[in-house]
């Protein structure tokens, strides 16, 4: 199976899971970079300019939400999948609000 030629970020802070998950996303995607929190994710970001964020929601230091505006405000069209083990209505509300869809 042919990789996809794109970049992606990964964030996510809890460490299994994104050790997984990036290990998982490297078999089908050319570029993977990862973070542990929103911080990180904004910094690795701005360094480089990754095709799609796929983000855990609620993180210490900076949560997903977050990130997502300054993200937004450095490149307006980057795709963005959020991800949450929670069911929490007003993260789902502001993420619409910030232009995830």
């Amino acid at each position: 199976m042919d990789k996809l030629d794109i970049s992606l970020l990964y964030v996510e802070d809890e460490e299994y899971i994104r050790q997984n998950m990036v290990t998982s996303l490297k078999r089908r995607v050319k570029t993977v970079y990862s973070a542990e929190n929103g911080e990180e994710g904004l910094a690795k970001f701005k360094q480089y300019s990754p095709d799609l964020v796929i983000t855990d929601i609620k993180m210490l230091i900076m949560n997903g939400l977050e990130m997502i505006k300054r993200i937004r405000k450095q490149k307006e069209k980057t795709k963005i999948i959020m991800l949450s083990a929670h069911s929490d209505t007003k993260s789902l509300m502001e993420s619409i609000e910030i232009g995830v869809n």
